[in-house]
């Protein structure tokens, strides 16, 4: 399973605001301005590709500096 922010991959192992759960759910840690976007899941195994319907998230305040 893996995720698309925008329709670029999320690399959860560089952005450590994102975690994947086992069961494959996508957790923001802290939702900041940068984070407002359209979310994709995805799933592939060899004989096809699945993406689902995105879902858009809105992220509402001041940046913190």
């Amino acid at each position: 399973m893996f995720w698309l922010k925008d329709g670029e991959s999320i690399d959860h192992l560089k952005e450590i605001n994102y975690i994947i759960s086992n069961e494959g759910n996508l957790i923001i840690n802290q939702a900041r301005l940068a984070d407002m976007g359209n979310y994709t899941c995805g799933a592939q195994n060899i004989a096809s590709r699945r993406l689902s319907e995105s879902a858009r998230l809105t992220v509402y305040g001041k940046e913190i500096k």
